[in-house]
């Protein structure tokens, strides 16, 4: 064996160094494409071939690294080199799943909101018995009864719309944030939230999630609920939803009838409406709400979605921007490949991840 040639152990550091700038800046490069709705595919497949080639080379600079490091006893010179090469190797080893990330934001078609599905009957089935289990874990997770002074202000007990049904109308909501609030903080909150199980559900999706009840007994189930989970940022609020003041603060707003006097109910819509911002998502999954909200400048986005302060214009390009946003769903992992956490965080904002095990473009 014989020492390291201080020559060679810098040639090969500049060549490794050369090879991660050349990637990371057609990455940055590929994420501004993508941040500006890929008006140039030509040259996006121009910069994809280009990282596909330098990572290719990596493979004959790891060959020559491995001979040098064979032959030579090291002083020191090679173990940062080894180090770097073998977390850049791990990072390149993602290129596949990252130029398929790209690749399917390229020429997709739309996604409508509510897609028409014709599903078989096993799998009608099979979601009707989860949403069973769904509504039996909410009277397990919440068995107290409803308090009198509750019932007495005319909330209705703690029954929630079916698990399938309000994912359906989450997600779509979701889907309408990405395209209005890209890169901010979104905030979901269900009104008369009883035992808390939806507000769990929505914290998958958004930044916080909040929920508001005015039955103390559901409220302490609620929060000994969330308090299990880590998913998230949650809160349970004790109060009136006839006299909450906050609604302003959140960007997609839940209600499922949560009041039984008609009178009530239609006061409490429309403190919803005129206390929210213009531009709030409300999900309002009963056809009753479509007469307050045709009356306070309230327009139907898609489905049982409505938006706040907008006309129906405005509400028609919102749906047909939130037709072209991806289908994955989440915050920001907690840690990604240094390389292309550009190419990702984009991907992210607009809908679209690399989720194993889960075909994230399906049309």
């Amino acid at each position: 064996m014989k020492m390291i040639d201080a020559d060679a152990a810098t040639e090969l550091t500049i060549a490794l160094q050369q090879i991660e700038t050349e990637v990371v800046e057609r990455a940055s490069a590929i994420a501004n494409l993508l941040d500006n709705k890929l008006e140039n595919d030509a040259t996006v497949d121009r910069l994809l071939a280009e990282v596909r080639n330098r990572v290719l080379s990596f493979s004959q600079f790891l060959l020559r690294m491995s001979a040098v490091n064979r032959e030579s006893v090291d002083t020191g010179g090679m173990s940062k080199l080894l180090s770097d090469a073998t977390r850049l190797r791990g990072d390149f080893n993602q290129w596949h799943a990252v130029e398929g990330l790209v690749r399917a934001q390229q020429n997709r078609e739309p996604v409508p909101l509510y897609p028409e599905m014709k599903l078989e009957p096993i799998v009608l089935q099979q979601l009707k018995v989860s949403d069973d289990i769904i509504m039996g874990l909410q009277r397990l997770l919440n068995p107290i009864e409803q308090d009198a002074q509750a019932e007495g202000h005319g909330c209705y007990p703690d029954v929630g719309l079916p698990q399938s049904r309000f994912l359906r109308h989450l997600h779509a909501a979701y889907r309408v944030l990405l395209v209005q609030r890209r890169g901010l903080p979104k905030r979901f909150i269900d009104i008369g939230c009883g035992g808390g199980l939806k507000v769990l559900s929505a914290a998958r999706f958004f930044d916080e999630a909040a929920g508001l009840e005015y039955d103390l007994g559901y409220v302490k189930s609620a929060r000994e609920l969330l308090r299990l989970d880590d998913h998230g940022m949650t809160e349970v609020i004790h109060g009136d939803a006839l006299a909450f003041d906050d609604y302003g603060r959140f960007d997609v707003i839940y209600f499922f009838k949560p009041m039984n006097s008609p009178e009530k109910l239609e006061d409490l819509e429309r403190r919803i409406i005129e206390r929210s911002r213009p531009g709030t998502v409300l999900m309002a999954p009963y056809r009753e709400f479509e007469v307050t909200a045709s009356q306070l400048q309230c327009p139907k986005i898609c489905g049982r979605l409505f938006l706040v302060g907008a006309s129906p214009e405005e509400a028609a390009a919102v749906r047909e921007q939130a037709m072209n946003t991806g289908l994955c769903i989440g915050p920001a992992p907690r840690s990604v490949a240094k390389t292309w956490a550009p190419i990702l965080e984009v991907s992210r904002l607009k809908g679209f991840a690399m989720q194993p095990g889960f075909d994230a473009w399906a049309r």
